[in-house]
């Protein structure tokens, strides 16, 4: 546990931070309130010791001004000499959880340690649990790739990003071709399964660490392909394309010549579009216009703007 000390007094500092490093945890040593908030920005912090009466601000309000900066909740302790109610009342309203009086005590202080670092442990304990629910909400459970929910939170921040800076971004709408025959001859579970192996040849043929794959419904995937122009993504796709023909996953129902799984591919970049909504619907629209060429092929959406 890292506890940030924020004490004007050079010799409380040093009791403290001896008292806190007896204790196992590591002291964090700040004179004011530039040196807290400093601290704060590049360190990971989980208790706050807190002097009230310091020069310049004062630890009510330095507590308010992390409260309202820090997104996440670290336990604050004042120190302070003052007794009377008001102090207390106008801590615990700033944003503080506990006090401990000056002088002081090694026993109260290591007391208070004890209690906070039980705290810290169940909070990280919950953190974990809810980012383990948060994959879970935004995975989907067939073929284990990103779902709709956590497309949307992907979408939502590569936009914004697009909208700060040059870093545009392309999606790919992929429709499994003759699904219906394929599901109506082979049965349900065959389908699945079938669903299941594009999921997974998806993920093992997209950029590690950049690109993302989405099982957007159905037979429907989508790729997110950040920092990626249409050009860019038209290589993606036609990669994609030759090495799922190799892999020539059977389909015997199919009303074509063709005896394999293919897909048909759409694509479009932000560059096209006001917001993610019509994105998705260029591509799709350009995934149709695929189907509509003889399937297992692609369309770009920039064509057709070019021949408006």
């Amino acid at each position: 546990m890292n506890v940030l000390l924020v004490d004007d007094s050079a010799l409380i500092r040093q009791l403290a931070a001896k008292y806190i490093h007896n204790e196992g945890y590591t002291p964090l040593a700040a004179s004011g309130a530039e040196e807290a908030l400093s601290i704060l920005k590049t360190e990971t912090v989980d208790l706050i010791l807190m002097d009230v009466e310091m020069p310049d601000m004062n630890g009510f309000e330095l507590t308010r001004v992390i409260r309202q900066t820090i997104p996440h909740w670290i336990p604050i302790i004042f120190l302070t000499s003052k007794t009377e109610d008001k102090f207390l009342v106008e801590g615990i309203e700033s944003g503080g959880d506990d006090y401990i009086y000056k002088p002081i005590n090694e026993v109260i202080l290591t007391s208070k340690l004890k209690a906070m670092a039980r705290i810290v442990e169940i909070k990280l304990k919950l953190d974990e649990a809810n980012e383990k629910l948060s994959q879970l909400t935004q995975t989907d459970s067939l073929t284990g790739l990103i779902n709709r929910r956590g497309m949307k939170t992907i979408l939502k921040r590569l936009w914004k990003n697009s909208l700060n800076s040059d870093d545009n971004f392309s999606v790919v709408f992929l429709d499994i071709d003759y699904f219906k025959p394929y599901n109506d001859n082979y049965g349900h579970p065959k389908g699945d399964k079938c669903l299941e192996s594009i999921g997974t040849f998806l993920a093992n043929n997209i950029r590690k660490g950049s690109d993302m794959a989405v099982r957007y419904g159905g037979e429907e995937f989508l790729l997110i392909l950040p920092n990626t122009n249409t050009k860019g993504a038209i290589n993606v796709v036609n990669s994609i394309k030759v090495k799922l023909n190799e892999e020539a996953l059977p389909h015997l129902h199919r009303p074509d010549e063709l005896s394999h799984i293919t897909v048909s591919f759409g694509i479009s970049s932000s560059v096209f579009a006001t917001n993610i909504s019509e994105l998705l619907q260029q591509a799709d629209i350009a995934m149709y216009k695929a189907k509509d060429l003889g399937r297992n092929t692609y369309f770009n959406y920039e064509d057709l703007i070019e021949k408006q």
